[in-house]
């Protein structure tokens, strides 16, 4: 039952990065101004970090029956445990910053660096999905 949630989680993962993909934006000012579009871009970004933290405190607390006190400490019991590498970690506390940066700091937010790293992002998301689905 379990993997089976977090493989829909995964899959949903790839329909939103597979949008991701099909809309990347073609340049900076467009994706400051089109109001629609950076908002679609940041919730897709959003959704997919959080369908990873959830694989991962699926992965923590049903597969190696880990107690949840929190996603940090989630990912740090998981890398601590051997269950993850250290690329993985970091990549997962990069994205959770990322994805607070999109919830949390409205005006603050920096789209530019958003589309700078936009490839990046998408790698990182794609990376660590696949690593987590592979450690079942």
């Amino acid at each position: 039952m379990e993997y089976e949630k977090i493989h829909q989680k995964a899959e949903y993962i790839l329909k939103k990065l597979k949008y991701l993909k099909n809309n990347r934006i073609d340049n900076v000012e467009r994706f400051k101004s089109d109001e629609t579009l950076q908002m679609a871009i940041l919730y897709a970004l959003q959704v997919c970090i959080e369908a990873i933290v959830d694989i991962v405190v699926l992965i923590g607390t049903k597969v190696y029956g880990k107690d949840y006190e929190g996603d940090y400490e989630m990912f740090e019991t998981l890398f601590e445990g051997g269950v993850i590498e250290d690329d993985v970690f970091e990549k997962l506390r990069k994205m959770n910053g990322l994805r607070n940066a999109i919830v949390h700091a409205y005006d603050s937010l920096i789209v530019k660096e958003i589309y700078d790293n936009y490839n990046e992002i998408l790698k990182d998301i794609s990376y660590v999905t696949d690593k987590l689905v592979s450690t079942l």
